[in-house]
């Protein structure tokens, strides 16, 4: 499995985001109980984001188990 690494901007190197970038936060303690994966095209702030929600940690280990990131 892949290192997970929170508030830390990664490169996707596999699957039909590879190229683009992405940053995992942990809400877990917040608002949502959960995680967000963030992804876009660019690490500029104005650039296109798209999210996804994740209920719990195990979730989104699977996510990066099938998900190849360079950690910037």
């Amino acid at each position: 499995m892949e290192n997970i690494l929170f508030n830390t901007p990664g490169l996707i190197l596999s699957g039909s985001d590879s190229g683009k970038y992405i940053v995992l936060e942990d809400d877990s303690f917040g608002d949502t109980g959960g995680y967000y994966t963030y992804i876009t095209n660019s690490l500029n702030s104005n650039s296109q984001m798209f999210d996804n929600w994740y209920e719990d940690l195990a979730s989104i280990e699977r996510f990066m188990n099938v998900t190849k990131v360079k950690w910037l």
